[in-house]
């Protein structure tokens, strides 16, 4: 992961395929990375499982396309040419799936949006350890 970091914006590929599973570290945080330094590049993931999980955050680190390992010589050169060529690689019931997560992502409310400012507080005092006895004489209750 280390290496792809610093060698990918070096070498200035139009289109890097990367592991979703690194040895010392995750694929999907080097497409994140590079693409921050090299916005243009196109990024297409490469893994041995389909996981939602890992397709949701591949894409929205960027990544322009996700196939599995088992996919052909021939079909990964296309799938190459194909995120290369600025299109994405994202089969249409993916792409419904990942829109209806973010949709749901964005209907959901905080829960900790409806705490008072006094309830937040004594939530953080309780984050460092007080005791109610401590939170209640910190806070003059």
């Amino acid at each position: 992961a280390e290496s792809a970091v610093a060698r990918i914006p070096a070498l200035k590929p139009d289109v890097a395929v990367l592991d979703v599973r690194l040895p010392d570290g995750d694929g999907v945080d080097v497409c994140r990375e590079v693409r921050s330094k090299v916005p243009g590049l196109a990024c297409l993931m490469l893994t041995s499982y389909a996981d939602d999980e890992a397709l949701f955050n591949a894409v929205m680190a960027g990544a322009a396309g996700y196939v599995l390992k088992q996919i052909h010589g021939s079909d990964l050169v296309g799938a190459v040419r194909t995120v290369a060529g600025g299109q994405s690689l994202l089969d249409p019931q993916t792409t419904a799936a990942m829109l209806h997560r973010l949709r749901d992502q964005a209907t959901k409310k905080d829960p900790l949006a409806a705490l008072s400012d006094q309830e937040r507080q004594i939530l953080e005092l309780i984050g460092e350890g007080l005791t109610n006895r401590q939170i209640g004489e910190r806070m003059f209750l």
